[in-house]
């Protein structure tokens, strides 16, 4: 008789635990917690790496700025500093910028750009050749001259969820404020005249040129 009651009870006891609802946030929260962590660093690294690039096109185009307001012959010291500033702008630990002045001329009634000058901060190599940015410069009139920066930072996620590590360029063409050109002093005997003072000349739109005003094509 003992052994019978023992059973029925052991059976409601059964029959309780089955119906109970005790702990079934615990296992809900098991389940659902991998969920909402691979989602916030999901969510983490694709606002790090928006972030990166807002950051980048902000300091790219606030060092351009700057650039464009020298009136002065700048060196390589110079660039280097504007290096230091991208990089304090942007907080990375890696960045590349290159510096390069192109001016629209004719040649044999030919119009085509010309490469002044190009320095690149942080042993990045200069540019040799116009071509290789010809595409992505815009319209000059004849004699105009441009600031082409090029900056870019690598961005490396901080977890892994499919997103690979990749660079974030830009790429601006800032017009001199206050010269015609902003000149490049590369330390040689002569090099660099500076653009102020008697030598400082408007910058136009348009240049003149027999008489008329032409604007650059390609």
């Amino acid at each position: 008789m003992k052994i019978f009651r023992n059973l029925l009870r052991a059976r409601q006891i059964g029959a309780r635990y089955g119906r109970s609802e005790h702990g079934s946030m615990s296992v809900e929260a098991i389940l659902v917690l991998p969920v909402i962590f691979f989602g916030l660093m999901f969510i983490y690294t694709y606002f790090a790496a928006f972030q990166l690039k807002g950051l980048s096109n902000k300091a790219t185009y606030t060092v351009s700025d700057y650039l464009s307001r020298q009136t002065e012959p700048v060196d390589s010291n110079f660039i280097e500093g504007l290096s230091d500033i991208y990089q304090f702008l942007t907080n990375a630990d890696s960045n590349y910028l290159r510096v390069s002045s192109v001016t629209w001329s004719i040649d044999d009634g030919e119009g085509a750009y010309e490469l002044q000058w190009s320095y690149g901060a942080n042993s990045v190599p200069p540019l040799t050749d116009i071509a290789d940015i010809q595409e992505r410069l815009p319209l000059l009139a004849l004699g105009e001259t441009i600031l082409v920066l090029e900056a870019s930072n690598d961005f490396n996620p901080l977890f892994n969820i499919g997103l690979n590590a990749f660079s974030v360029a830009d790429f601006v063409a800032t017009k001199p404020r206050f010269a015609t050109q902003v000149v490049f002093d590369d330390g040689s005997s002569g090099g660099g005249t500076p653009a102020s003072g008697d030598d400082v000349q408007p910058t136009d739109t348009y240049g003149t040129y027999g008489g008329r005003h032409h604007r650059g094509t390609r």
